[in-house]
């Protein structure tokens, strides 16, 4: 028989208030699915340990986070960021307010009437956001922090929500599925550094290799390689699901492959420079150029065709 289901107030109401151990244990917890820069979606296994310790406790000392906070999440729940944001209301005692879709009006409209103090989104749901910003600024009034994750966030972007809600700070940070939140920057640096993805995180260990597997100079680019203890103990996934030779070679002696191309200067901020294969970032989200090209060319009409990035206004990035 189907197990019944559990309730989530009576989960809530049995259990006292307060910190709780960090789990170490590589106990599987989810298989979340990300398209990489393969176009085709590979099983990441993430762990107890994956989920809890970033948004259970570096989120909680990066952003201030605490029971008192009531979060609204832009993005659905299929992105790993979001699903953070759940993770923050179990560990943490947030409230969490779930918008069905995202509409700039909306979005406004909940932040006011929910009172909303910490806004999750992706930096295309800022541009959106923009106009409702600076023409209601009241609505957002209750604000104190926004977090951004899933493409570059456009400088001039920053500058207009600074001047609109100078009470709100930006938290912007670079993320995979594969490894959560690898980075931080904090509104004393979204200006100072408007192209750098922040420091990293407590824990995170980095590498730049070059094509010859070689560490690059300090300051040059090349491949970023993170690592943070035993896959599966700290932000790193345990494996891919079903797929031993992809596990293989993403990770090596604990060293998880992004394909992501970047560079540190000598005060430790990350710049994301380029990404090693071709994949376009549009909304937060992975579009990788050459299944956009197979898609066309099953046209009748099409003798042949070539996919590129191209900057765009409200998404960051399209296709041409």
């Amino acid at each position: 028989p189907k197990p019944p289901e559990l309730d989530l107030r009576i989960l809530v109401a049995s259990h006292a208030p307060g910190r709780f151990d960090p789990p170490v244990e590589a106990d599987d917890c989810m298989i979340c699915y990300t398209s990489g820069t393969t176009g085709k979606p590979k099983g990441a296994i993430l762990t107890q340990a994956n989920y809890f310790i970033p948004n259970g406790y570096i989120n909680a000392v990066e952003w201030g986070l605490t029971a008192a906070d009531r979060q609204l999440i832009t993005t659905p729940l299929t992105h790993r960021t979001a699903f953070g944001r759940v993770i923050n209301m179990l560990c943490l005692g947030t409230t969490l307010v779930i918008l069905p879709k995202f509409d700039p009006r909306e979005t406004a409209r909940l932040c006011a009437a929910e009172r909303i103090t910490v806004l999750g989104m992706v930096p295309t749901v800022g541009r959106m956001l923009l106009p409702e910003i600076e023409a209601s600024a009241r609505s957002f009034a209750s604000l104190r922090v926004m977090v951004a994750t899933g493409e570059a966030f456009p400088r001039e972007v920053k500058q207009r929500i600074v001047r609109a809600l100078p009470h709100v700070g930006i938290h912007s940070y670079f993320a995979m599925t594969e490894c959560g939140a690898l980075t931080s920057l904090g509104p004393a640096h979204q200006l100072s550094h408007p192209n750098s993805v922040g420091r990293l995180v407590p824990g995170v260990e980095v590498r730049f290799v070059d094509a010859a597997g070689r560490d690059t100079a300090p300051g040059e680019a090349g491949e970023l390689w993170i690592r943070s203890g035993e896959p599966g103990r700290f932000l790193t996934l345990r494996g891919y699901w079903g797929r031993p030779a992809e596990t293989a070679a993403a990770l090596r002696d604990g060293w998880f492959a992004t394909g992501d191309m970047g560079r540190m200067d000598a005060d430790g901020f990350l710049t994301i420079v380029d990404r090693k294969k071709a994949m376009v970032l549009s909304g937060g989200y992975n579009i990788y150029s050459k299944e956009v090209e197979l898609a066309i060319l099953e046209h009748p009409s099409v003798l042949d065709v070539a996919v590129v990035g191209v900057p765009d206004a409200v998404y960051g990035e399209a296709v041409a």
